[in-house]
């Protein structure tokens, strides 16, 4: 089965939204072929408890969070990512 990496560079204020983001593409998805990884990246720590959601503190951070998109495919180490 192949991973499809979805990856949301967010502040602390849109864990909500992002949260029901992740739920209704985990509700909505599914794939006999594919599976999805969620991966949140912000800029402090957040207390995330879907085991489902791979959750890194901002790993460059003297870059604005905006310009570390860039850099999503070495933060979450694959090559392809949907952001």
């Amino acid at each position: 089965m192949k991973d499809i990496h979805i990856c949301y560079l967010i502040n602390k204020e849109y864990v909500p939204l992002t949260l029901e983001s992740i739920n209704y593409i985990k509700k909505f998805f599914r794939s006999p072929d594919y599976n999805t990884v969620f991966h949140i990246i912000g800029t402090e720590p957040l207390d995330i408890t879907d085991s489902d959601i791979h959750y890194t503190d901002t790993a460059y951070p003297g870059l604005p969070l905006c310009w570390q998109r860039m850099y999503i495919p070495d933060m979450i180490n694959t090559d392809r990512v949907l952001f």
